[in-house]
């Protein structure tokens, strides 16, 4: 593709990406929420309580992954950018 075709605003792009990250690692960061159990439920409390702590794991380090990556991958494509536009104004 083309640089005339394609165009990146990367303080908008990066400050959107930024802003999703953080929305998500708020909501992750107010944690799970509990189950009450009786006699009867106890149980099964207890096996959906550990399910959800393993995927709540995992959506957090996810998250902290995907904020990393989209911080990495703007900076290159702004580089790249400015390189080849450097190259193609010659």
């Amino acid at each position: 593709m083309s640089t005339d075709k394609f165009a990146m605003e990367p303080e908008a792009t990066f400050d959107g990406l930024m802003s999703a990250g953080q929305e998500r690692a708020a909501a992750l960061a107010t944690g799970l929420p509990s189950m009450q159990a009786g006699n009867y439920t106890a149980g099964y409390a207890t096996a959906i309580e550990t399910v959800l702590a393993a995927h709540h794991a995992v959506l957090a380090e996810k998250t902290a992954a995907g904020t990393a990556t989209a911080a990495a991958t703007v900076a290159s494509t702004e580089a790249v950018e400015g390189e080849s536009a450097a190259t193609l104004s010659i």
